[in-house]
C-alpha cells in the first residue's frame, strides 16, 4: 500500500475493522496495555494518565497542515511582541501588573521568545481547525504522549498495522534538549562550558514524573541536573545556586502567574533573571501569548493593523472570537447573551 496516499480516517476505519473483528482478545490487550501504563512515568495529578485503547492517526497531509498553521500563527505572535515591546499603548491590551510588565520586557539573553509552546487546536480531517488554548511557559504533556507511544508499538492492536503501513511517531525529549543547549550557547557564547543545569516549578505544583525524565536526559548526556523550588535559589557575587551547586541554565516549568504571586519569596531568582546572570528558558516574554487575553487581543483592531490581510482572514478563520467585559460592557453582554453560539 502507498502509505504517501493513505488517509488518517483510512487508518481510523482500517484499526476499528480490525479490533471489532475480534473484540474480547482487543479488550484483553487493552487491560494488559492499561497496565503498563498504571506502572509507568504518565502520570498526572498523581494518577495514571487516562487513554483510549486507539492511537491517534495523521496522514503526511495533515503533518504539512500542522507545520502551516504552527508557522502561520507563530509570525503573527512575532508580530504582537514586537509591538509590545515597543507600544506603552499596546501593553495596556493585556492589563499585566507592573512586575509582570518588567519582567516581560526584560531580554532573556537569546532570540526565541517562545522557544517552547503548546498549541491546542480542535481539528478535523477535512483541514478545517480552531485553536482553543494557547501555552507556553510551563507547556507539558511531553512525557504522558511519549510513553503511550513507546507501550502502543507493543500493543496487538498495530501488529498487523506494521505489515501494511509505514508509521512513526515523534521523539520529545532529546529535540527539546538540543533545543535549550542551543538556546544557552547563544546565551553563554560558544566557549562557554557544560552548563549545570535546574529544571524549577513550585513544589507540588508541576508533574514530577515529567521532570524526573527531563532530568534524566539531561544527565545521560553529562550535565549536572537538579529539580528544584524557586524558592530555593540563592542569588550571590553574581552567580545564582541552589543547595551548594551553582545554576547557569534554568529550565523554567513555574507558570508566570506563580511567580507574580510568589515575587516576594524568589527575589534571589528574579534579581539573577533581571542581571543577566543565568539563562532562563523560557523568558517572561513567552507570557505575552501564554495569558488568555491573547486571544482578545489579536481581534483587536490595535493587533489587526499590524497584520496582513491573509493574516488577519487567518485569525477570524480560526481563532474563536475573544471579547473582554469590563463596568461599560452591559450592551456586549446582551450581545452575548443574544449570540450565545
Amino acid at each position: 500500500m502507498d502509505y504517501r496516499t493513505t488517509s488518517a480516517l483510512d487508518l481510523f476505519k482500517a484499526f476499528e475493522q480490525q479490533v471489532m473483528a475480534d473484540p474480547k482478545a482487543f479488550y484483553q490487550n487493552y487491560l494488559t496495555v492499561k497496565n503498563h501504563v498504571e506502572n509507568s512515568t504518565a502520570i498526572y495529578m498523581g494518577k495514571p494518565v487516562d487513554f483510549i485503547y486507539q492511537p491517534m492517526f495523521f496522514s503526511q497531509d495533515d503533518i504539512a497542515r500542522f507545520q502551516q498553521l504552527t508557522d502561520t500563527l507563530t509570525g503573527i505572535l512575532r508580530k504582537v511582541i514586537a509591538q509590545y515591546r515597543k507600544s506603552p499603548d499596546f501593553r495596556r491590551l493585556f492589563g499585566f501588573s507592573p512586575l509582570a510588565e518588567e519582567l516581560i520586557l526584560l531580554d532573556p539573553g537569546y532570540r526565541y521568545s517562545f522557544p517552547v509552546a503548546r498549541f491546542d487546536v480542535f481539528y478535523s480531517y477535512d483541514g478545517s481547525f480552531q485553536f482553543c488554548e494557547l501555552n507556553a511557559d510551563g507547556s507539558s504533556g511531553m512525557n504522558e504522549i511519549s510513553v503511550l507511544q513507546d507501550i502502543f508499538w507493543s500493543a496487538k492492536a498495530l501488529a498487523g498495522f506494521l505489515e501494511q503501513y509505514h508509521l512513526v511517531d515523534f521523539e520529545l525529549f532529546n529535540s527539546w534538549v538540543d533545543s535549550m543547549l542551543e538556546i544557552y550557547q547563544e546565551f553563554a557564547g560558544s566557549s562557554a562550558g557544560k552548563p549545570n543545569i535546574a529544571i524549577v516549578d513550585f513544589d507540588r505544583e508541576g508533574t514530577i514524573s515529567e521532570f524526573q525524565v527531563f532530568q534524566n536526559y539531561f544527565r545521560a548526556r553529562g550535565y549536572q541536573t537538579v529539580i528544584c523550588d524557586p524558592r530555593d535559589f540563592k542569588y550571590r557575587s553574581g552567580q545564582l545556586s541552589v543547595r551548594g551547586m551553582k545554576i547557569d541554565l534554568v529550565y523554567r516549568r513555574a507558570t508566570t502567574a506563580r511567580i507574580i504571586e510568589e515575587a516576594e519569596e524568589i527575589q534571589d531568582f528574579l534579581q539573577a533573571y533581571r542581571d543577566g546572570a543565568v539563562c532562563v528558558v523560557g523568558g517572561f516574554v513567552s507570557q505575552i501569548i501564554h495569558n488568555k487575553m491573547i486571544f482578545a487581543v489579536l481581534h483587536s483592531k490595535e493587533c489587526q493593523a499590524l497584520l496582513t490581510q491573509e493574516e488577519i482572514a487567518f485569525i477570524k478563520a480560526h481563532v474563536p472570537e475573544t471579547l473582554v467585559i469590563d463596568d461599560d460592557g452591559s450592551n456586549l453582554r446582551r450581545r452575548i447573551i443574544d449570540d450565545k453560539d
